[in-house]
């Protein structure tokens, strides 16, 4: 789908094109178990952003992106693809 847009249009480098998708991730969420808080592991639906990139040197590139951010240090999280030159 990339290949063919950046064939389509003639494209040599910059941004190619920004795709959103939803995915389900594993998370945590709280509940009440025998008078007490816990957590427990559970899936929930997320959206995740793909940013096509295309670099004269290095080729296709892409960043991922999650918009709930979803982590156990509770930091963003950025996920570069460098393709291996």
């Amino acid at each position: 789908m990339i290949d063919d847009i950046i064939r389509r249009d003639g494209l040599t480098e910059g941004l190619v094109d920004v795709l959103c998708v939803q995915e389900t991730c594993k998370t945590v969420r709280l509940v009440h178990a025998k008078g007490r808080r816990v957590l427990v592991h559970a899936r929930r639906p997320q959206r995740v952003l793909y940013f096509y990139c295309l670099d004269r040197d290095f080729g296709l590139m892409n960043v991922r992106i999650q918009s709930w951010f979803v982590n156990a240090a509770g930091t963003r999280s950025l996920q570069p693809f460098f393709p291996m030159v």
